[in-house]
């Protein structure tokens, strides 16, 4: 008897190891810009993700510099890190940084927030949904692979248009249309939950304002602009995990963090 169970035990476990599937790897958020500042503009940066994610309400951060200013541009910087808090707006002087919600006192506003609380929580059902269908699609895929799946989910999912959301996250997933900046906070946003290292590049691309994402496979890093891969239920890969030569792809930044230099030649793809 302890013999065929043994056996049939063994058989198990031989099932299971053969249809197993490859792990992904593990859901992180690719800090680009927090990683890339300053130890004061750091500080803000680590004070703001957190309070951020602790709920709603009114959040100051406030931090002495008397010879230090806040950087221009942080809460843009903050939210191509964290598309998932789409509704950071920021003001700031030389001496504080501060963020409030649904006030008339923003800097740089980028989302209103009326009923927040119902519509962060709509906002993360639809992502995790999303997610949960691509980690089956993406299952067993090396990063390239996944990568495409991610963004033929947003070309079936968004349509260019302008209108109240448009240049976040919450655009593509609750009003299924955005600018540019949505279509790349939104893939910044897939490729974290799904192992992908990714991050939102915006400024003068080619010399126009623009944000389209840059993606690591391997140790090089390539071009993916979402918003003119769109075409429909599916995206071309005209502009896919391409290299500095075919995309032609120079960046000005204005606040003085460089992104990663391109891959001279695209990945090796059939287009």
């Amino acid at each position: 008897m302890k013999k065929r169970l043994f056996v049939f035990l063994k058989m198990v476990l031989v099932i299971l190891l053969l249809t197993a599937q490859p792990a992904q790897a593990a859901a992180k958020v690719y800090e680009y810009y927090g990683n890339h500042l300053d130890t004061f503009n750091k500080k803000i940066y680590r004070s703001v993700v957190k309070t951020a994610k602790k709920g709603l309400g009114t959040t100051r951060v406030e931090v002495s510099s008397p010879n230090v200013s806040v950087i221009r541009g942080l809460s843009s910087y903050l939210v191509n890190d964290h598309p998932e808090i789409y509704w950071i707006k920021g003001y700031w002087t030389t001496t504080s940084y501060s963020w409030l919600e649904g006030t008339h006192l923003d800097f740089e506003p980028i989302a209103s927030w009326n009923k927040a609380d119902k519509r962060k929580a709509a906002f993360n059902k639809k992502v995790n949904t999303a997610v949960s269908l691509l980690k089956k699609k993406c299952s067993g895929k090396g990063a390239a692979k996944r990568a495409k799946i991610i963004l033929d989910y947003i070309a079936a999912h968004c349509s260019y248009a302008f209108s109240a959301y448009d240049q976040t996250a919450y655009g593509v997933f609750m009003k299924k249309k955005a600018v540019c900046a949505g279509y790349a906070r939104s893939y910044k946003l897939l490729c974290d939950r799904l192992g992908v290292t990714c991050i939102c590049v915006e400024g003068q691309i080619n010399g126009e304002g623009h944000m389209v994402n840059f993606v690591k496979i391997g140790k090089k890093w390539y071009y993916v602009d979402p918003t003119w891969c769109d075409i429909g239920n599916t995206a071309n890969t005209r502009y896919f995990l391409l290299g500095r030569i075919t995309s032609g792809c120079t960046v000005t930044q204005s606040t003085g963090i460089r992104v990663p230099a391109l891959s001279a030649k695209d990945y090796p793809i059939a287009r």
